[in-house]
């Protein structure tokens, strides 16, 4: 009996310890990585590498399904995968020349992601990379970067992402949705902007995280997207937001209340429970909630007032580009505006070691 308990707590004790490691990563990234793999193993598959036969391993020990000592000492396989990946849109990628023979590799970028599930693999399994195989790809990488560097016929690349949203565009948005009485869109609008954070983060607050101080409500974040602990003291620090009474449309405090009248179950689950897993916006997935109902607005209502900002306004704009506007906006919207650090400090950007535990601010 003693013996079928201590295996049972030993069997409790790695399930616990397998699903905190799980949690090292999150799962978006997971399933990028896990669909890397899977292009691997089907490269593989169809490849005639000696070490195909050994490499895809129905051993139990190995997790994915590769053998990771045979791929170790086989590293040129990695490079096969790697040249045979196309890139995805005609004038984009590596152009790699050989005896006169032309080869257009995925972009530098992208390469990367993909060793970088490899490496994950090795992770995975808690193996070490043989020395042979580190020194192979970071030669490859290394010549990868001269070729993509020396090429001076590739066009640049125009910046990638969302772009800032303008603050007049901004407050047009606002203005739209208060006609329309979007209490949801418009509380999420103003609170990223306001806290300049990420949709993600917006997402997730808990009203046992808002708090009455002076003459402002602050919010307290418990992790960031670098700072998974809420450790360092810009993650510690509460984010002050004050009323905006010369423009109701933008103003948080307004927006706020009539989110609660318009939400009365969700205050009185508040009281009941004591706030302290109530979330703001209880939805399952509040950030993709709103950003599939700005996707669906684009189209309809907002449309006239993306057009008159430009033909590509409404594509470059997203979730994401309501922090960058945040941010644009503070830091440039006025010849007196806040210091850098509290800019830095809102944004939970680091400064530097010393700076970020000698500059004290009010984010």
């Amino acid at each position: 009996m003693r013996q079928e308990a201590a295996a049972h707590a030993v069997r409790i004790a790695a399930s616990f310890a397998a699903s905190i490691k799980e949690a090292s990563m999150s799962k978006g990234g997971r399933k990028e990585h896990l669909k890397k793999i899977a292009e691997f193993k089907a490269f593989v598959q169809q490849s005639e590498h000696p070490a195909k036969s050994t490499i895809l391993s129905q051993d139990l020990r190995w997790k994915h399904g590769v053998d990771l000592d045979v791929l170790g000492k086989a590293p040129e396989l990695m490079e096969e995968f790697f040249i045979s990946l196309k890139p995805e849109r005609k004038g984009t990628g590596v152009k790699v020349t050989v005896d006169g023979e032309v080869k257009m590799l995925k972009g530098l970028p992208a390469l990367k992601k993909y060793r970088a599930s490899m490496t994950f693999l090795f992770t995975e399994n808690c193996v070490q990379p043989s020395l042979e195989y580190q020194l192979v790809m970071t030669r490859f990488f290394k010549g990868l970067g001269n070729i993509d560097a020396s090429d001076t016929s590739k066009p640049k690349e125009k910046a990638s992402g969302k772009e800032p949203l303008a603050h007049p565009l901004y407050c047009d948005i606002l203005k739209s949705y208060a006609y329309k009485s979007c209490c949801f869109m418009m509380l999420f609008f103003i609170t990223t902007w306001n806290l300049i954070c990420r949709g993600k983060q917006t997402s997730e607050i808990k009203l046992s995280q808002l708090a009455v101080v002076n003459d402002s409500i602050t919010v307290e974040f418990a992790g960031t997207k670098t700072d998974t602990d809420g450790q360092t003291s810009n993650t510690k620090e509460p984010r002050h937001c004050y009323a905006n009474p010369h423009n109701w449309r933008t103003c948080f405090f307004t927006w706020l209340g009539i989110y609660f009248l318009c939400n009365s179950t969700l205050h009185s689950s508040c009281m009941q429970d004591g706030d302290a897993d109530v979330k703001l916006f209880p939805a399952p997935d509040a950030k993709s909630t709103f950003s599939k109902g700005l996707q669906r607005d684009k189209g309809t209502f907002l449309k006239p007032v993306f057009e008159s900002y430009g033909s590509t306004a409404a594509s470059k704009s997203g979730v994401h580009s309501v922090r960058k506007g945040g941010a644009t906006c503070v830091a440039s919207a006025s010849t007196n505006g806040p210091s850098m650090v509290s800019i830095c400090q809102r944004c939970c950007w680091a400064i530097g070691g010393v700076l970020d535990r000698c500059s004290a601010s009010v984010p």
